[in-house]
């Protein structure tokens, strides 16, 4: 694809000669460009006419007037050009035998001689041929060609989330909920085959959708950081070494990028999450020292300090993802699935039914009539006993460490198991028997008026 003679192709006998090895056109097309229609047109002019006639894409006739006649990788046909990065590019491509539009990866030309980026782009291969989720893109094909890796993927029309980010309008909380509903189902799925994305940013996010009023359409990207299990990592990782977008990464992930689990890729998600909702990141810093030291030493601002009308429940997730300590986080990517899904475009098919969510219900509860009442009923303070510990604390979670399917809580919260067996916070018994001394007779009289309605009902 790189081949040319960079040089701009003006007269008509060069352009000819590059079509033919080119192998865009046909035998019977070829001997069409000396026939009446086509015979006068010089150079620019037989390039116009051939993409108007769809012979060529205006991408291909760009390469060609650059003197570029390679357009196949193995035998796929590369269309156009979709994106190019810092250790590959992405082209827009036809499937040889079924006709259909594909993407097709391949590995920048300056790093096809580096061993650790020919190592990761591997990785990239081996993770994503075992992921088959809606909201991951799927791998269909892979090889090496010349010496040149690829890998081909289905094609996925949409944007990335630092392109949504990038326009004037402020994006709406449904649809941003909805944004992260998905990605978190794809982080669930990546899990529960062993992977961890550690990559998680707004570029490699891809959403698709015609308006911000509609649900969007989402598939993660780029796993060529993934950690896979049982897999020897020497050749893309040092202990000193950091890897990732520091502007989306855990703490721990700065410390121990060995040793993180899914819960990192939860706190980038919710970086997204906080960046989508006020467009800013929650962790700024100039450098990447003073990037790395903010997200060891404070925690991140609430989403109401840069944009007013955010539902506090959904401030209170975004909080739970940012968690600094990864015991206080979400634990698992289907928790903030499920949590968050109520105020996204799957609430109609989705109730909060998790511990997660019911807890911070809880919280954003308490806060409100907080506002309201200047002194606090023993009610309240229940419930605000409740609402001070954060949703890992209160939930039966899963232990990230462990088999799928196996659950398990974290050493922290079995200390706070009581005889029912439901983990839960630490509760004053004096305050529930205060409400129950201040509050008997009102219960009672409820009860009464309840068993004569009863009663009246039956006889009458």
């Amino acid at each position: 694809m790189d081949s040319s003679s960079q040089r701009p192709v003006a007269d008509r006998g060069t352009l000819v000669k590059l079509l033919a090895r080119s192998k865009l056109l046909s035998d019977d097309r070829l001997r069409q460009l000396d026939g009446p229609e086509l015979l006068s047109h010089d150079g620019e002019e037989l390039l116009r006419a051939l993409v108007a006639k769809n012979w060529v894409t205006p991408w291909q006739s760009q390469e060609l007037q650059k003197g570029r006649y390679r357009f196949f990788i193995g035998d796929y046909l590369l269309l156009e050009l979709v994106a190019r990065g810092g250790m590959g590019t992405v082209y827009k491509a036809r499937h040889p035998v079924t006709a259909e539009q594909v993407a097709v990866k391949t590995l920048a030309r300056q790093f096809r001689q580096n061993a650790r980026s020919i190592a990761r782009f591997k990785r990239e291969i081996r993770a994503v041929r075992v992921l088959n989720h809606p909201n991951v893109v799927r791998a269909l094909d892979a090889g090496e060609v010349e010496g040149v890796l690829f890998l081909v993927m289905e094609y996925f029309p949409g944007r990335s989330l630092q392109s949504w980010l990038n326009k004037s309008e402020q994006l709406s909380v449904v649809w941003v909920c909805d944004c992260i509903r998905q990605a978190a189902l794809g982080l669930q799925h990546a899990h529960e085959h062993g992977l961890i994305h550690r990559d998680i940013n707004a570029a490699n996010v891809l959403v698709h959708g015609e308006s911000l009023a509609e649900p969007p359409e989402l598939k993660i990207l780029d796993f060529g950081l993934a950690h896979i299990d049982e897999e020897d990592e020497s050749t893309l990782t040092r202990d000193d070494q950091i890897m990732g977008s520091v502007d989306y990464m855990a703490p721990e992930q700065a410390r121990h990028i060995r040793e993180i689990d899914i819960r990192a890729d939860i706190f980038s998600l919710g970086v997204i999450a906080f960046e989508l909702l006020t467009g800013r990141l929650p962790l700024p810093g100039k450098t990447v020292i003073e990037k790395l030291m903010v997200r060891a030493s404070e925690d991140a601002p609430p989403v109401s300090e840069f944009r007013e009308g955010v539902p506090r429940e959904v401030e209170a997730i975004v909080r739970g993802m940012l968690a600094r300590k990864v015991e206080d986080r979400y634990q698992m990517p289907s928790h903030v699935a499920s949590a968050i899904a109520p105020y996204s475009f799957a609430a109609a098919d989705a109730e909060p039914t998790t511990e997660d969510s019911v807890a911070i219900t809880a919280m954003a509860t308490v806060e409100r009539a907080a506002e309201v009442e200047d002194e606090a009923s023993p009610f309240d303070e229940f419930l605000h006993e409740i609402a001070k510990a954060p949703p890992s604390q209160i939930s039966r979670e899963r232990n990230p460490n462990a088999k799928v399917g196996e659950v398990s809580r974290p050493p922290r919260e079995r200390k706070q198991t009581g005889r029912s067996g439901r983990a839960g916070p630490r509760l004053d018994g004096s305050l529930w028997n205060r409400f129950l001394d201040q509050n008997l007779y009102v219960i009672l009289g409820g009860a009464a008026i309840l068993a004569l309605t009863i009663l009246f009902l039956i006889l009458g």
